[in-house]
C-alpha cells in the first residue's frame, strides 16, 4: 500500500518519548493493508508498531482501542495497545488518530495448512466465548455492505481485488435471509493470518 503519512526519525522519537518507549535504534515503514500508515519502531525497550489511522475518526479509533484492550484483558491473543504519558490510548498526529501497539513476532501465512486451520479454529472459539462490550456498535466498517468503499481510496490495491472476490463468493453462498457479515482477523500464537475470514450471519427471527 502507499505510505500516506511520512514520518522522519525526529518525529517518531517525539512519539516514542510520549509513549515512554525509549530511544529509537531503528525504524521502517510496514507494507500490507490499505487503510493505515504503519511504522515498525525498534527501541531499547523492544519492538513497537505505530499506526496512523488514515480513514478512522478519533471516535472510531478509540472504539478499536477499547475492543483490543477488552480482548487483551480476557487473555485473547491480539494486538496490545499501549498508553501514553497521559494514560491515553489514542493521540492525534494533526487530525489523524494515532495508536501504538506492541509488535507481534511471526510470519505472514498465505496458504494455511491443516494445522494452521486447527489453530485458527481454536482461537475463533476463544473469541466467541468473550462477552461483547455493551458499548460496541452493532455495525462496523468491516460489514459486507462497506466492501465497496475500499474502491474509493484504494481502487488498484490487491486488497480491493480480494474484497470483490469475497463479495461475489458471499453472494453465492449466503442465504437470502442473512442480514450481515463480518470479518474476523486473528493474530495467534506468533502466526499472523492476513485477511483470512470467518463469515457469520444472523437470520431474521
Amino acid at each position: 500500500m502507499a505510505l500516506y503519512t511520512q514520518l522522519d526519525k525526529k518525529k517518531l522519537q517525539q512519539i516514542s518519548h510520549d509513549y515512554q518507549l525509549g530511544l529509537i535504534t531503528d525504524f521502517e515503514p510496514l507494507s500490507g493493508g490499505s487503510e493505515n500508515s504503519n511504522y515498525l519502531v525498534v527501541t531499547e525497550k523492544g519492538k513497537f508498531v505505530l499506526t496512523i489511522c488514515e480513514q478512522k475518526s478519533v471516535v472510531e479509533a478509540k472504539e478499536l482501542a477499547m475492543i483490543l484492550t477488552h480482548l487483551d484483558k480476557h487473555q485473547f491473543s491480539t494486538s496490545k495497545i499501549l498508553k501514553n504519558s497521559k494514560n491515553h490510548a489514542i493521540t492525534c498526529l494533526g487530525t489523524k488518530p494515532l495508536m501504538v501497539k506492541k509488535f507481534l513476532e511471526g510470519t505472514v501465512t498465505e496458504d494455511l495448512s491443516e494445522q494452521h486451520l486447527c489453530l485458527l479454529g481454536i482461537e475463533l472459539g476463544k473469541l466467541h466465548q468473550i462477552e461483547t462490550p455493551k458499548q460496541i456498535k452493532q455495525t462496523t466498517c468491516y460489514d459486507r455492505a462497506q466492501f465497496t468503499e475500499v474502491a474509493l481510496y484504494a481502487p488498484t490495491s490487491s486488497f480491493n481485488d480480494w474484497l470483490k472476490t469475497m463479495y461475489e463468493d458471499l453472494g453465492s453462498i449466503c442465504h437470502q435471509r442473512c442480514t450481515g457479515s463480518q470479518i474476523h482477523v486473528i493474530e495467534s500464537k506468533g502466526m499472523k493470518i492476513p485477511q483470512k475470514t470467518l463469515w457469520h450471519h444472523t437470520e431474521e427471527r
